[in-house]
């Protein structure tokens, strides 16, 4: 009973790093580089959030509404201002300058976070609710953060399979010089793009947060959504989220038997092992 909620704790917090996960592939397929970012861009969301909801009492959904927003126009105008000048430049010039504004991010945030708010505690819906099952206690949060990343995935495959700009970004991720020839917007596409993995990374944000503070340490949730990638097999959006789910159980299972220091090691052997076995796929 005891590794079954394990089990269902590991879950939650591996759809966080699936929907993670998710952006990261979204913006490999789309520029051929890492965004170092995506972990900032959970903190900030959440930060936004805390300060529209605890700081100047707005409604939950008005403050989370805000956060989405705010991050969306900045990963716009992050990738139409410093990521699409370096097009024609390798890679790792585009992972360069996410990270520097991933840096930036972090420092606005812890900085102004202790001034501007008076409590790191987010006041989500559901919090510590517990259901029980027998003897099987269910977090609501956790039981929400499941049932929310599965409409998300669904939302995600109905855009890309029904809707005439999912077509078309999904043109553009697989074959950007066909998708050019057939007249489609393949810059505003890579916008787009940029934008949507930034918002996946604040939904993951506003889950983690209806269990664990608004601090500097959510960005290491960020962070491991890449090896989550990489076990997806890093051009699969399925992948990543299944990726992120086994990262999610391991570690919760590791937690019972490895001291506090390890308890974040799995993830990255996960990720080191994945790399050998990765083939080129589709979304």
């Amino acid at each position: 009973m005891l590794l079954l909620q394990l089990l269902i704790g590991g879950l939650a917090q591996g759809c966080v790093y699936g929907l993670t996960a998710m952006g990261i592939v979204l913006i490999y397929q789309a520029s051929q580089t890492i965004s170092l970012a995506q972990g900032e861009w959970m903190l900030l969301g959440a930060w936004l959030t805390l300060l529209c909801t605890t700081g100047w009492d707005w409604p939950y959904w008005l403050g989370a509404v805000v956060a989405l927003l705010s991050v969306g126009v900045l990963a716009w105008v992050m990738e139409r201002v410093l990521v699409r000048p370096l097009r024609t430049r390798p890679g790792w010039f585009i992972a360069a300058v996410t990270l520097a504004v991933a840096l930036g991010v972090r420092k606005l945030v812890i900085g102004l976070g202790s001034a501007s708010i008076p409590s790191t505690t987010l006041p989500s819906p559901n919090r510590d609710a517990v259901w029980m099952l027998g003897d099987l206690a269910l977090r609501a949060e956790h039981l929400a953060a499941i049932g929310v990343t599965a409409a998300m995935c669904t939302a995600l495959f109905a855009l890309f399979r029904f809707t005439k700009v999912g077509f078309a970004m999904h043109a553009a991720l697989h074959n950007r010089l066909a998708a050019r020839h057939m007249g489609l917007p393949v810059r505003h596409l890579d916008g787009a793009t940029w934008v949507l993995a930034a918002l996946l990374a604040v939904a993951a944000g506003l889950l983690l947060t209806t269990w664990a503070p608004v601090d500097g340490d959510m960005a290491l949730a960020g962070f491991k959504a890449l090896p989550a990638a990489l076990l997806g097999g890093f051009f699969r959006l399925r992948g990543a989220m299944l990726g992120g789910l086994l990262i999610g159980g391991v570690e919760a299972v590791a937690s019972a038997a490895l001291p506090e220091s390890w308890q974040d090691s799995p993830a990255f052997v996960l990720g080191l092992l994945a790399i050998p076995f990765i083939r080129r796929g589709r979304t």
